[in-house]
């Protein structure tokens, strides 16, 4: 069961429902798509666990860099998702708590190596605030990365789509920090400076209301994008929504 994507006027497309068996699926090597789904995990959770490991055991970059491979080769080779089950709820807080756990083992042993081969590519740069608990920093990492991903699927979708444009306007407005700022917008976190519509529709020959357009199908696309995402990490259907409020602070 999926559901149908007509908001860009794209083809039909559909999004898998089942959940946890996904995830448990990366532990077998001969399924198919197995490296599909082990990079998809390792891409959305290595840096809430970096993180996390920095600002809960106040490591060193290199240090929790270290951790990080280890756990992640403890999650693949002594099975720890094995005992995960779909009725353990969401799996980021089942995540969580297996590196606290891991952590505390880690802390106990005399020593931990990065295994030999890596497991997951570190790769770009980890905010890692003050003034946070650490599941505070994990959360907000792993929003981070679903983020990130769904942004490049909603990007491929609108390219793939012949719908450039949409991109280019929603890029413009919302991510470019290079475009000069002439609005103030409140939200929830304070008040937010972006460009106006006359100066991305200016940028692209477009009208004021087809950047509006644009971008109200951009942001609806992508919720739902992030909606697939946080879907798979559930068990229930009904707590997508309330999982996305209380990352996204709605």
């Amino acid at each position: 069961m999926g559901f149908r994507d007509t908001t860009l006027g794209g083809s039909t497309r559909s999004f898998p429902t089942t959940q946890w068996s996904q995830i448990l699926g990366v532990q077998d090597r001969t399924q198919p798509g197995h490296r599909e789904r082990l990079d998809a995990l390792l891409r959305v959770y290595w840096r809430p666990a970096y993180a996390y490991i920095r600002v809960g055991w106040k490591k060193s970059n290199e240090d929790a860099k270290d951790l990080t491979q280890a756990f992640f080769a403890r999650v693949l080779q002594n099975e720890l998702l094995a005992s995960a089950r779909a009725d353990g709820g969401r799996f980021r807080s089942y995540l969580k708590q297996a590196l606290k756990n891991f952590l505390i083992d880690a802390d106990r042993a005399a020593e931990v190596r990065r295994p030999i081969e890596p497991v997951v590519a570190l790769d770009g740069e980890v905010d890692v605030p003050s003034g946070v608990t650490p599941d505070e920093v994990f959360d907000r990492q792993w929003l981070s990365c679903l983020l990130d991903e769904s942004i490049a699927r909603l990007e491929v979708e609108l390219r793939a789509d012949g719908k450039e444009v949409y991109w280019n306007a929603f890029h413009s407005y919302l991510l470019n920090p290079a475009t000069a700022k002439g609005a103030t917008v409140a939200t929830r976190s304070g008040e937010l400076e972006l460009p106006t519509y006359a100066s991305v529709a200016s940028r692209w020959s477009l009208s004021e209301s087809d950047v509006r357009n644009y971008l109200t199908q951009c942001r609806t696309r992508l919720r739902e994008i992030l909606k697939a995402a946080v879907r798979v990490t559930v068990e229930d259907p009904r707590d997508v929504e309330e999982e996305l409020r209380s990352l996204l602070n709605e």
